[in-house]
């Protein structure tokens, strides 16, 4: 009778139960931001508006109502938009899109409605506004249009016009310009009812940007140089002196002061002081920059490919990141300071090249993020001073100041680039480099000598060091080791090849991702010597491109999404919920227990700590104890209390009823208290599980219940 009783009692914890909700195991972050600014438009009240592309559900029109501090979608997601233009006079926002498409707000961007009656299918890439309300776009195949009535209908308009891909607009007074690709500049004098070619002296007909400034004087950033016309478009002539790099010209914008901005492609933005007859340099040289806006107290905008928006307040000789609240962008490298302090590297693949907006940092676990540097270190590693190494293309730098300035430190280091750094227990820091081994500085990156002995492959990948001062190099040839500080290196028999990761943790296991067309993850628990495959429920088509670790000893890997390993790769669990469609890049946890996310959408955190291991008083138990979990049932997480009289290593385990370890919660030496631990248990199935506190002389289990 007892029996059935139990077995009842089982089917009843069972049942569904209402008040047991699922929620997400991960939370978005506020940054780092950015995405691709296609066009900027300053309104009354300075006001910014941003069009912004391909970023999916992220994409869209944001707006600023603080000079740019932070940014607000304002509820349009388009995923192409192109232009946007403001009426100063009706207070309408028009924005262009891909395939003809034209919105308009009339309530400052918080509703939008969709006018394009008579417009065709190219891409609308530039809008311009006349003085009396006319409007008119300018699109990528079909010429230009003009609407009347507020954007209700168009017309086309392009008596004239024989070219019909236009990439810019400009209006002065009566005078209408548009800039083609391959065609040079047109000219229309009649509300664009009629255009005439106008390129005498115009030697580039690729024409991407238009600029007029208050004297009349016109610009034409084309293809290669810059161009200015005093006479209304009838003659051009070229001034480009001091213009350099790539140099093609994608937008233009003037100043109130009358200075003119010129934005480039990969070169970054221009000015010139002199109405154009001479240009300087003025930032952002490491980003493609498509828009630039200025506002009526001399503030500059500008819109990059991916980096999102910068601004400058000192006529462009500084640019500072403005993008809190825009597109989250993607973020291939992630580093947690001694302190607690999390720094993302920021960058983005195209199909042939690498766009790098930077290193940010975040005091407050993501909340708040700050540029620090206008690059991205392929590794990052902290002192017990608190000092901060970075690994770059062009050598090692260093920080004192928490990453607010960088000073380089690689005399003597003659082979960047630096793909990995690491520091020993007396602080003596190992670079491994692309294709001359790996450097040693014993006085804190002064200077640095090549420990290459016994190393055959100087393309690294890695540099590990366990806490017994045992230095792992992974290469494609294999792990290799060094027990005497870098002095020599031995490769290590039956060690794999292809090495794409190497992680260790604090028991001294090492971590390793193979790469190339076979992907693997394996596993060394003695120092190297032997090693086994632990990659099951692991996805099998991409390899791990990061691995972190828990004071609890879980492992987490980044192979696409996260997974979660309580037995060191023993078996897996994804723990994607909340990371919606994300790419995971690489994981990183911090003292507390929280893990973080760096994905191709930012960063993300773990809604509570993996450990969650708390203090709850300091008073001293007179013995060991164990407590009830609570809520038992519970679904997905749990409390479980615990008392500790006497300092002792503590252990704090789950198994399944096969007596088999699912989670280590606790596995570290405490003091006297009383401690609560919370066990998440997402993605783990319904079913009965147990849990065990064992220390010295101490050793006590329980039963608890999770239900879906």
């Amino acid at each position: 009778m007892k029996q059935l009783a139990y077995a009842f009692l089982l089917a009843a914890w069972f049942l569904p139960t209402s008040g047991y909700a699922q929620f997400d195991f991960w939370q978005q972050t506020t940054g780092p931001s950015g995405g691709t600014i296609y066009s900027l438009s300053v309104g009354s009240g300075n006001i910014i508006f941003a069009a912004t592309a391909n970023h999916g559900e992220h994409g869209g029109v944001f707006r600023s109502t603080d000079n740019g501090n932070s940014w607000t979608h304002t509820g349009l997601s388009y995923h192409w938009l192109f232009a946007v233009a403001l009426d100063p006079h009706s207070g309408s926002i028009f924005v262009g899109g891909a395939s003809g498409n034209v919105f308009r707000s009339t309530e400052n961007g918080n509703t939008w409605t969709q006018i394009d009656s008579g417009m065709t299918n190219s891409d609308v890439i530039a809008l311009a506004i006349s003085s009396d309300g006319q409007i008119f776009a300018g699109t990528s195949g079909e010429g230009i249009f003009r609407s009347t009535n507020n954007g209700t209908s168009w017309t086309a308009v392009n008596t004239g016009l024989t070219n019909t891909e236009v990439s810019s607009l400009a209006l002065s007074g009566s005078n209408l310009f548009a800039g083609t690709h391959g065609g040079g500049v047109f000219r229309s004098t009649n509300n664009g009812n009629n255009w005439i070619q106008v390129n005498n002296g115009l030697t580039n007909s690729t024409v991407e940007a238009l600029a007029i400034n208050s004297g009349d004087a016109i610009f034409a950033g084309t293809y290669g140089s810059i161009f200015r016309s005093t006479n209304n478009g009838d003659n051009w002539m070229e001034v480009s002196t001091g213009l350099s790099g790539y140099r093609s010209v994608k937008t233009l914008a003037v100043a109130s002061n009358g200075h003119i901005f010129a934005g480039t492609y990969f070169d970054g933005i221009f000015i010139s002081t002199n109405n154009g007859d001479t240009w300087m340099p003025s930032g952002l040289s490491h980003l493609q920059v498509y828009a630039l806006a200025a506002d009526s107290e001399g503030r500059i905008f500008a819109g990059t490919y991916f980096g999102g928006v910068f601004r400058s307040t000192d006529d462009g000789r500084n640019w500072n990141y403005s993008s809190d609240g825009l597109v989250p962008v993607n973020v291939g490298s992630l580093g947690v300071s001694p302190s607690g302090d999390l720094f993302a590297g920021v960058y983005e693949h195209g199909f042939t090249y690498t766009v790098v907006l930077g290193l940010f940092r975040s005091t407050d676990s993501g909340d708040v993020w700050t540029m620090i540097l206008p690059d991205v270190p392929s590794s990052l590693a902290f002192n017990s001073s608190g000092e901060i190494f970075a690994g770059l293309y062009d050598g090692v730098f260093r920080s004192t100041d928490n990453g607010d300035n960088w000073a380089q430190v690689n005399i003597r280091l003659t082979d960047p680039p630096v793909g990995t750094l690491a520091i020993n227990s007396i602080g003596h820091i190992f670079a491994g480099t692309w294709s001359a081994g790996v450097y040693r500085s014993t006085n804190n990156g002064e200077s640095w000598d090549s420990i290459n002995a016994g190393l055959t492959n100087r393309y690294v990948r890695e540099v590990v060091i366990s806490s017994s001062d045992h230095i792992f190099a992974g290469t494609s040839s294999g792990v290799f080791r060094s027990t005497n500080n870098g002095d020599s290196w031995a490769l290590l028999p039956g060690s794999p090849t292809g090495v794409a990761r190497l992680a260790i943790n604090a028991a001294g296991y090492l971590f390793l991702s193979r790469g190339g067309p076979s992907p693997a993850v394996y596993l060394s628990t003695d120092n190297g010597g032997t090693w086994a495959r632990i990659d099951s429920g692991l996805p099998s088509s991409s390899g791990v491109s990061s691995f972190a670790f828990n004071s609890s000893g879980n492992v987490f890997a980044a192979a696409g999404g996260v997974f979660r390993s309580t037995n060191n790769g023993g078996n897996w669990t994804a723990i994607n919920s909340g990371l919606g469609y994300s790419s995971v890049n690489v994981v990183a946890t911090n003292s507390s227990g929280y893990i973080f996310a760096g994905t191709s959408n930012g960063v993300f955190r773990s809604v509570q700590s993996t450990t969650s291991v708390k203090e709850v008083s300091s008073h001293v138990p007179t013995a060991f104890a164990l407590e009830q979990n609570y809520p038992n049932p519970f679904n997905p997480s749990t409390r479980i209390k615990f008392q500790v009289p006497s300092s002792r290593f503590v252990g704090l385990k789950i198994y399944n009823l096969l007596g088999q370890e699912v989670a280590s919660l606790v596995n570290e030496e405490m003091k006297p208290g009383s401690y609560e631990v919370t066990w998440d248990a997402t993605g783990f199935p319904s079913g009965v599980y147990f849990y065990r506190l064992t220390t010295d002389g101490f050793l006590e289990t329980k039963k608890l219940v999770l239900i879906r």
